[in-house]
C-alpha cells in the first residue's frame, strides 16, 4: 500500500533511505594522492603547534609566536604558507556550509596573524602571489578580496617597509591596486596605502633590483613542495585534513556533542570519519547517545538526519530483531513526534525503522501523538504491513482525519485476504502462480509465509515467491 503522491528526494522516505545507505556506506572512492601526502605532511609539522595557540586564544592568553615557533622555524613557515594556499582554495571552491570550510575560514585568520606576529613580510608576498595568479585564471571574490588584504598587511608591517618597496617595484599590477585603494572611501584604509604610495613614489629612483635583499629561507623551503593544486573532486582536502586531527581531538575529549555536528555538519567524508571513530570507541550505549544528540540539532540536513535514524534502526536490529531495543525505540518515537514539515520524510523513515523490528505499540504511540497527519498516516500503513489494522480502530474514532487513510489500509488487508483465499483453493501451479504473483506485487509476507509452511500442494511455489520477494527488498536497500 502506498501513498500514490510523488514526492521530493528530501521528502520521499524511500530515497532518504538510499541516500542515507550510500552515505553510511564504508570504503572510499578518492584514493590518496601525493598531493595529499604532501598537505599532511605540512600539517604534521605544524598541528601541535597550532593547537597549542588555538589553546592559549582560547584561555585569552599571551601567544609567545617566536618562541612556540623556535625549533625549525623556517620550515614551519614554509609548511603554513604552503595550508594557508591550500586552504584559501578549499574556501574559494568547497561548500559554503560545510563545518570543515567554516572552520577553515576562522583558522585563515588565525594563521594570518601568526604569520603577521613572526613579522614574515615575505610570506605575505609569496601569498599576494598566490592570490593575484588566482584571480587571473577565475574571477572569483575571494582572490581579490584576499589580494587586497595582503596588500594591506605589507602596508602596516611599517618595519618592513623597505622590502615593501621591492616588492611594489617587481609587481606593476600591485601598484595599480594600491593606486586604487588610495581612492578608497574608507578614509584609514586611503590614508594608509597613501603613505605608502607617496613613499614608493618619492623613493622608487633610488630601488635597485639587484640590490633587494635574499629571500628568507622559509621562501626557498617553500620551494620543495608542489604548486599542484587539487582537482575539483578532491577540492576541501587541506580542510579535510585539519578536520580529522579536530575529530580525533573531540573523540578523546568524550565531547559527544561537537562530533554529533561533524556528522550532521562535516562533508561526507568528515562525517564518516566521525562516525568511524565513534563505532571504533563508543561502547554501545555511547554511539546511541551521539545518534541522539545528532537528531537533536534543529538545522541538520534531511540525508544525515535520515542517516542516523538508519543508523539506529541497524543497532536496534542487531541487539534485538524482534521487538527493537527500547531505547533506541524510545528515540524514533521521539525523533518522528517532534519533527517539524521540513522533516517529515524522516520522521516517516523512523516509523519503518520501528515497523522494520515490529514495534506496533511504539508506531502506535507516534500515530497518536504526531501532529503532522502524513506521519501518522505512515504509521498507518506501517500497521497494515504488521497486520495489526484492528489496533488503530479506536485512535481513527479519536482522529476523524485519519479515516481516509485507515480505509485505503483496510481495502489493502481485504484485497490481500481474497488473493490468500484464491491461493489457498488451488491444486494448480499455473493457477496459484497467479495469485502468488499478486500477493508478491502486495509485499504480503505474512500470507506468503502462511502458504509456504501449510498448504499441501503450492508450499514450494509460495516459499520460492517468498524468497523472491525478499531479494527484492535486499536489493531495493543496497540502492
Amino acid at each position: 500500500m502506498t501513498s500514490g503522491t510523488k514526492l521530493r528526494p528530501e521528502e520521499d522516505p524511500g530515497a532518504l533511505a538510499a541516500a542515507a545507505r550510500a552515505f553510511l556506506a564504508a570504503g572510499e572512492d578518492i584514493k590518496p594522492t601525493p598531493l595529499e601526502g604532501e598537505i599532511r605532511r605540512a600539517f604534521k609539522l605544524l598541528k601541535d603547534d597550532l593547537a597549542k595557540i588555538e589553546a592559549l586564544r582560547l584561555s585569552k592568553k599571551d601567544v609567545p609566536y617566536a618562541e612556540i615557533f623556535s625549533a625549525q622555524p623556517h620550515e614551519k613557515v614554509a609548511a603554513l604558507v604552503f595550508l594557508i594556499e591550500h586552504l584559501l582554495n578549499d574556501v574559494a571552491h568547497g561548500p559554503t556550509d560545510c563545518l570543515e570550510i567554516t572552520d577553515a575560514k576562522t583558522d585563515l585568520t588565525g594563521h594570518h596573524e601568526t604569520l603577521l606576529r613572526l613579522n614574515a613580510l615575505d610570506a605575505f608576498a609569496i601569498l599576494y602571489d598566490f592570490a593575484w595568479a588566482q584571480s587571473q585564471a577565475e574571477e572569483l571574490p575571494l582572490w581579490q578580496k584576499s589580494c587586497t588584504y595582503y596588500l594591506h598587511t605589507l602596508a602596516r608591517m611599517t618595519d618592513a617597509r623597505p622590502r615593501a618597496y621591492f616588492f611594489l617595484k617587481e609587481r606593476p599590477h600591485a601598484r595599480r591596486q594600491v593606486e586604487q585603494l588610495i581612492a578608497s572611501t574608507d578614509q584609514n584604509v586611503a590614508g594608509l596605502f597613501r603613505t605608502l604610495g607617496e613613499d614608493y613614489v618619492r623613493l622608487r629612483q633610488e630601488i635597485d633590483p639587484a640590490a633587494a635583499p635574499s629571500p628568507p629561507a622559509y621562501a626557498r623551503l617553500l620551494l620543495e613542495y608542489t604548486t599542484e593544486l587539487p582537482s575539483p573532486e578532491q577540492v576541501g582536502l587541506a580542510a579535510r585534513i585539519v578536520a580529522e586531527e579536530r575529530i580525533r581531538a573531540v573523540m578523546a575529549a568524550g565531547n559527544l556533542a561537537v562530533l554529533a555536528r561533524w556528522v550532521m555538519h562535516g562533508s561526507r567524508r568528515a562525517a564518516r570519519a566521525a562516525l568511524d571513530a565513534a563505532r571504533g570507541a563508543l561502547p554501545t550505549s555511547g554511539y546511541i547517545t551521539l545518534l541522539e544528540q545528532a537528531l537533536s540539532l534543529p538545522d541538520a540536513p534531511p540525508e544525515r538526519l535520515a542517516a542516523a535514524v538508519v543508523e539506529l534502526g541497524e543497532v536496534s536490529r542487531t541487539l534485538r530483531q524482534e521487538g527493537g531495543e527500547s531505547e533506541i525505540n524510545r528515540l524514533l518515537v521521539e525523533f518522528a513526534v517532534r519533527a517539524h514539515a521540513g522533516q517529515v520524510g524522516v520522521a516517516q523513515l523512523a516509523v519503518r525503522e520501528l515497523r522494520a523490528v515490529n514495534a506496533f505499540n511504539d508506531v502506535l504511540s507516534v500515530m497518536e501523538r504526531t501532529s503532522i497527519v502524513e506521519v501518522a498516516e505512515e504509521g498507518m500503513r506501517m500497521m497494515c504491513e504488521m497486520r495489526r489494522l484492528v489496533m488503530v480502530e479506536s485512535l481513527v474514532q479519536r482522529r476523524p482525519v485519519l479515516n481516509l487513510s485507515y480505509q485505503a489500509a483496510h481495502k489493502h488487508l481485504m484485497t490481500i485476504q481474497e488473493l490468500m483465499n484464491a491461493a489457498w483453493g488451488c491444486t494448480s501451479d499455473a493457477t496459484a502462480h497467479v495469485y502468488l504473483e499478486r500477493l508478491k506485487e502486495l509485499r504480503a509476507y505474512p500470507e506468503l509465509e502462511q502458504l509456504g509452511l501449510r498448504h499441501k500442494h503450492i508450499s514450494t511455489l509460495a516459499n520460492k515467491s517468498l524468497a523472491e520477494l525478499r531479494m527484492q527488498e535486499m536489493d531495493a536497500r543496497r540502492r
